[in-house]
């Protein structure tokens, strides 16, 4: 425990920097949980981020019919509560509504107990939590697990990019012009880049008149400005060529404001990293290296 604990609040995390927790820590609730029924004695604490697995209430469904207790404590309840209150639904403030539904429909099944409120980070509360009370963690976030997983502690890690299916945004690709049986890349620019990524090969700002082809990668980036704060930003966008037509020839893959350039730095797709960055040194070299106030 006393390293679990110093991992927690090492120099190299610094919103984990908490005085020390006492060297015994127990939840007389989870004893009492085992008493009342002792075939129930596997317990299972979900983070907020597994809310986004397209079928998480039919897991956790199967385990409180297995006998599974969740618990639930100030951290983990408040982030899924907050999920519940944005007025864009989407699959993870839907399931979290649907996880807090269960709750009430099987109180059996689900335990109210404190964690670490001493330790800032949710993600800390929750970890140390499970560590200390034998409690399996469930998460989507990667972070999250290899942090459990350096303090010797396993998670169940649910991927939302195998466990999701693959939900492709159909949308037309403004930039092409569909004529007679091919789809050719028609680019006005104005402070714009185009990259088509095709097998091994990429294709940086091509000619009027280049040719698109099924599964061709084009990455496209825009400087534009945010008028509601009155600072320019990046517009990036990813998409995949699936048709040789005229509508609905591409998925929309990714999007993304950057309003700096610290920021797609910390993106994990290393082409789009290096092709936002390589716009940014090319044609923005004085773009901010930090922005004080990021919209998204």
């Amino acid at each position: 425990m006393q390293n679990m604990i110093s991992m927690l609040n090492r120099p190299s995390v610094p919103i984990l920097k908490q005085p020390r927790l006492p060297k015994l820590i127990t939840f007389p609730f989870l004893f009492s949980a085992q008493k009342r029924d002792s075939k129930r004695d596997k317990k299972i604490i979900v983070d907020a981020s597994a809310m986004q697995i397209h079928n998480i209430i039919q897991q956790i469904v199967a385990k409180i019919e297995q006998g599974y207790i969740f618990i639930m404590t100030p951290t983990n309840r408040a982030e899924i509560n907050l999920l519940t209150t944005y007025e864009k639904r989407d699959q993870s403030s839907n399931n979290a509504a649907a996880f807090l539904e269960l709750e009430r429909k099987y109180p059996k099944s689900f335990v109210n107990v404190n964690d670490f409120s001493r330790l800032k980070d949710p993600d800390s509360r929750i970890i140390c939590f499970g560590l200390l009370n034998k409690v399996e963690i469930w998460t989507a976030d990667g972070g999250m697990k290899d942090r459990a997983s350096a303090l010797g502690w396993k998670v169940n890690f649910l991927d939302s990019k195998k466990l999701n299916p693959r939900s492709e945004k159909k949308g037309t690709f403004w930039q092409a012009m569909f004529e007679g049986d091919s789809l050719l890349l028609s680019n006005k620019r104005t402070i714009r880049s185009i990259m088509i990524i095709r097998g091994k090969k990429a294709y940086i700002n091509p000619q009027n008149g280049f040719a698109l082809k099924i599964n061709d990668k084009i990455l496209v980036l825009i400087k534009k400005v945010d008028t509601s704060i009155n600072k320019e930003y990046i517009a990036f966008a990813a998409y995949t060529v699936i048709s040789i037509s005229a509508t609905d020839n591409v998925t929309i893959d990714y999007t993304h404001r950057f309003y700096d350039r610290s920021e797609p730095k910390n993106l994990r797709n290393d082409v789009y990293r290096a092709a936002i960055l390589n716009y940014i040194d090319t044609y923005l070299p004085d773009f901010p290296d930090k922005c004080a106030k990021p919209i998204e």
